[in-house]
């Protein structure tokens, strides 16, 4: 696994730890063991380091489901959760 890729899983460790507020650079660096400047290099903020966790998630979110399925995430949605929605739109919360 690459810095980059260890800083990700690092974050999204310290971030189900301890909450997004309480997660430091440092400590998410230290994790992965490597130099905190290294955040800043590949994401420029740790707002940005967020928004890596997230898509790295969604992403594994998406191939689980596929896996499992055989179908990617927007045919699975179509097939299953569409006529729930249309059938008891009552249910669909924004």
């Amino acid at each position: 696994m690459n810095s980059k890729d260890r800083l990700i899983q690092a974050a999204r460790d310290i971030l189900i730890e301890v909450g997004e507020s309480a997660a430091s650079v440092k400590a998410i660096a230290q994790r992965a063991g490597v130099n905190h400047g290294l955040v800043h290099h590949y994401f420029g903020s740790k707002e940005q380091l967020w928004v890596a966790v997230v898509q790295h998630e969604e992403r594994a979110i998406h191939q689980i489901l596929e896996d499992r399925t055989g179908m990617n995430s927007s045919d699975f949605l179509h097939r299953f959760y569409r006529p729930e929605m249309l059938n008891n739109p009552e249910r669909l919360h924004l």
